[in-house]
């Protein structure tokens, strides 16, 4: 009994003095002394336009004006989980709308990614100062999704007419991938709807999944397709077929296959160019 009283007299002396040596608020004023090129406080929204302006993320600021220590603030910029974890709360204290409300079981939080990792912590709603726009955000970790956005044929997105968060949502929306719809194609029909249907005669792999085809981010081929027909098309269309015999005969470099008007160029979608459906009534075989 008289260990356990010592060790909660302890406890108490211990939080009184934390609290006679604790940071105090020294004001925005304090702050722009040494940071002259720092006063965001115009960029702020209307409710952090006060004196503590600055101290509100960055916390106490009187132990750092007498040391000029970065230990003795927050700068968003320590690495460690700990760290991480009271930085990203900061941003949260604020920022936790519908939007952001699933980020703490997230990809990116469980990556150890945070918050002024992707944003510019003096100017909100902005990526961070040495991206052009958010998408180089994204790119920077995502290495292989860069590589695909440089190929030939795909999204926009390196020429500036759409960014990554156009289909994705960073905070973890309820879509795999961090998609912004709950499936793939949904997310797909935002812009392309003229492939949605229904359709009369549905081409069984569009319904299905659109990347069964389609590399959203960049492909060697023309459309995005993950291969060029017909190779892509054969993929599924290999077995002998009694109305359409040519569909199991491989023409990826073989000499002696029949190169019919049926695979003109080489291309199903030659004749089959309702690739995506059709609601013709003789549009059985996707033809019209």
């Amino acid at each position: 009994m008289r260990a356990s009283l010592v060790l909660v007299f302890c406890a108490a002396l211990l939080s009184m003095a934390g609290q006679l040596f604790a940071a105090e608020m020294i004001g925005r004023e304090g702050c722009v002394t040494c940071h002259t090129s720092m006063d965001h406080r115009a960029m702020l929204p209307h409710d952090m336009q006060d004196e503590d302006s600055c101290e509100m993320c960055h916390g106490p600021g009187s132990d750092h004006m007498d040391t000029e220590s970065s230990k003795d603030i927050r700068t968003f910029k320590e690495k460690s989980l700990d760290a991480l974890d009271e930085a990203n709360d900061v941003c949260l204290a604020c920022h936790g709308g519908a939007v952001e409300r699933h980020w703490p079981a997230s990809s990116h939080q469980a990556a150890g990614v945070g918050c002024a990792d992707c944003h510019s912590i003096q100017h909100p709603g902005q990526p961070r100062p040495d991206a052009s726009d958010m998408s180089q955000s994204c790119l920077s970790c995502h290495a292989d999704i860069r590589s695909k956005t440089l190929k030939q044929f795909g999204h926009p997105l390196r020429h500036g007419q759409m960014q990554c968060k156009d289909c994705h949502q960073a905070h973890e929306p309820p879509g795999e991938a961090e998609l912004r719809q709950i499936t793939i194609n949904d997310n797909c029909y935002t812009c392309h709807a003229e492939k949605r249907g229904p359709f009369l005669w549905e081409h069984e792999p569009v319904f299905e999944e659109c990347t069964i085809c389609h590399d959203a981010h960049g492909s060697i081929h023309p459309g995005a397709l993950v291969r060029r027909a017909p190779q892509l098309c054969q993929q599924c269309h290999h077995q002998p077929h009694t109305r359409n015999p040519h569909s199991d005969e491989f023409y990826d470099f073989n000499p002696s296959a029949r190169i019919s008007r049926s695979v003109l160029g080489e291309s199903c979608m030659n004749c089959h160019s309702r690739v995506h459906g059709s609601n013709h009534p003789s549009g059985l075989n996707l033809m019209r």
